[in-house]
């Protein structure tokens, strides 16, 4: 097991690091299209701009910047993820009925606290092909199978191509994707690791609070500001 792989206070500090002064991720008019899109359906641009209540012109401005930011755009021009995907991952997630999918393990555990809305989730070990569930709520996660499953996380500034003063690439094959799976247990996890000291190892209750600070709490303030 390395010693020098970042403990969770520290994964978690640079987290915060990372989103303190950061424009929101998750802005209002995202986490609408999100919710539009547990319908499971692509979210055209006709859709959203009905759904925001804002012209077609500032829609196709929305769009591009979401398409800039590794956001999901189908070939039509509709919206179809950020975090939430209908794009198959190997993380599934489902959510109001529908089957769909999650960028990354992270993923899975801070949606449904941007969703407000129960999450179903099943991804495998990547070492014994294990299937991992857990179901997570807006306020905690509430079945979890194994008992004993943890997550990988990536920790900013800590790896090679990405530090501190430069935002890392996100999506769903990005490095910071790629570096956040299900394992059944920490020693799976130390072994698929073992030549990445820089990734931390975390519980799902350590990944859940982590979300909660980092999404679940700033999205929930948005929502309060907008009500």
């Amino acid at each position: 097991m390395s010693t020098d792989r970042p403990t969770t206070e520290e994964a978690i500090e640079a987290w915060r690091e990372r989103t303190v002064g950061q424009k929101e991720t998750f802005n209002l008019a995202v986490i609408h299209l999100l919710e539009e899109l547990t319908k499971g359906e692509p979210v055209s641009k006709k859709r959203a701009s009905e759904l925001l209540g804002v012209p077609g012109e500032k829609i196709d401005k929305m769009f591009l910047a979401i398409d800039a930011a590794a956001g999901q755009l189908d070939d039509q021009g509709s919206f179809i993820g950020m975090a939430l995907t209908l794009k198959p991952t190997r993380h599934s997630f489902r959510v109001n009925g529908n089957d769909m999918y999650a960028w990354c393990s992270l993923d899975t555990i801070l949606l449904p606290g941007i969703l407000e809305a129960e999450g179903e989730i099943e991804s495998k070990d990547p070492v014994t092909g294990e299937t991992i569930r857990l179901t997570v709520t807006a306020d905690q996660v509430v079945e979890l199978e194994p008992a004993d499953a943890v997550t990988s996380i990536f920790v900013p500034g800590k790896t090679p191509t990405e530090t501190k003063d430069s935002q890392p690439v996100v999506g769903a094959d990005s490095e910071v994707c790629r570096s956040m799976l299900f394992y059944e247990s920490r020693e799976t996890a130390e072994q698929a690791l073992e030549n990445y000291p820089n990734i931390a190892v975390f519980t799902i209750e350590e990944a859940f609070d982590l979300a909660r600070e980092t999404w679940t709490e700033p999205a929930r303030q948005l929502r309060h500001q907008d009500a």
